[in-house]
């Protein structure tokens, strides 16, 4: 005690000090460190709560973007499909066309060449004919007599055979 004399402190008044500051420690714990202890231990638990949640929410969103990019890819690969199909039925379609177009202009080239052989023997026959009927006046102003005209178309016409059968 005399320590403490010489420190200049009374004993009872230390005495009633570490009293209160033991009570106070009592009453700090019931009413302070117990409810805020237990209210850190709420919010640390709530916290780990979210941040399992985030965590299984990022998970998810994670496999979703895999599943998107999975369908993306089989979109695209499905469009380059179609493209080529249709890339296909286009050259398909040409060549079909093209043959169409070859084939008409074949037939069309066919009946012309029809049409200029019929316009060659019509041209050939109105020429015999007017061969036939030059020959004719020819003879006619030569004998200065008229023979029949029927009898002179068919000798001019067997003539006019025998020599195409010469030249052929």
């Amino acid at each position: 005690m005399e320590a403490l004399k010489a420190l200049g402190l009374d004993w009872r008044v230390l005495l009633v000090q570490i009293v209160t500051f033991l009570v106070l420690l009592w009453l700090l714990r019931r009413f302070l460190f117990g409810p805020v202890s237990a209210l850190m231990a709420s919010r640390t638990t709530e916290v780990k709560r979210r941040l399992d949640d985030a965590e299984q929410q990022q998970a998810r969103a994670e496999q979703i973007r895999q599943e998107l990019e999975q369908r993306l890819a089989a979109i695209a690969e499905e469009a380059r499909q179609k493209m080529q199909e249709a890339v296909q039925e286009a050259r398909a379609t040409r060549e079909r066309l093209l043959a169409e177009a070859r084939s008409d202009a074949q037939q069309v080239l066919e009946r012309a060449q029809e049409e200029m052989r019929r316009e060659q023997r019509r041209a050939l026959l109105d020429l015999r004919n007017d061969v036939a009927d030059l020959a004719i006046a020819a003879a006619q102003k030569a004998v200065g007599v008229g023979l029949d005209d029927a009898k002179h178309r068919q000798a001019i016409s067997d003539f006019l055979v025998r020599l195409e059968a010469q030249s052929k």
